[in-house]
């Protein structure tokens, strides 16, 4: 299989088969920097020709997406290491579904098994598109492999997706309007995203 200059990496940096486990990671050989364009507002412009590098899963079916160049996630008291972070981090939550041109290919209600399945094919596909969908809005992206990322919260309140750009602010859903905040993000993944621990 071509990897468009791409590899595999397991523990240690490695390399090896594509991995097994709560997470993998894709790490591509010249990743798009986008720090230089942060001291803007926060958009999904930015979004545009990153790589997914990494995904990871929290919470049941809350789904992460690691773009862009990563940096090596801390180290804990156990002696494991967090999921490596990205340039920016795509939170899907608990309500998402992975769609090809005409169809669903699977989504945050399947098994774990499929779950793990399905997110490792967006690896090393890069971000063509992003954008808002819905009244209430919801996070769509496209993706260079013919495949889209959607959200949608099915429970009563706001949708929980979120874009974070590190220490630049995120972009996220607050009282049924679109926020972008130039200023370190705090929502209810703060100690998650601290930790950056998979739980499956």
């Amino acid at each position: 299989m071509n990897t468009g200059g791409a590899s595999w990496r397991g523990k240690g940096g490695s390399p090896s088969h594509q991995p097994r486990g709560t997470s993998a990671s894709y790490v591509h050989s010249h990743p798009k920097k986008i720090r230089g364009n942060m001291s803007t507002q926060p958009t999904l412009a930015l979004l545009c020709g990153l790589p997914v590098s990494h995904v990871w899963f929290g919470h049941g079916s809350a789904l992460f997406l690691e773009l862009g160049a990563l940096s090596r996630g801390r180290a804990h008291r156990d002696g494991s290491t967090g999921n490596s972070k990205g340039e920016v981090t795509v939170i899907a939550d608990f309500g998402w579904r992975i769609e090809r041109i005409r169809s669903i290919l699977g989504g945050s209600g399947d098994s774990k098994k499929a779950l793990l399945s399905i997110t490792q094919k967006l690896l090393g596909a890069t971000v063509l598109s992003a954008q808002f969908v819905g009244r209430v809005p919801e996070l769509e992206l496209q993706f260079s492999n013919g495949l889209w990322l959607v959200t949608f919260s099915h429970y009563a309140g706001q949708p929980t997706w979120a874009v974070l750009f590190g220490e630049s602010g995120e972009i996220c859903i607050k009282g049924g309007r679109l926020k972008s905040a130039h200023a370190v993000p705090s929502n209810s993944y703060t100690h998650l995203l601290n930790s950056r621990k998979s739980f499956f």
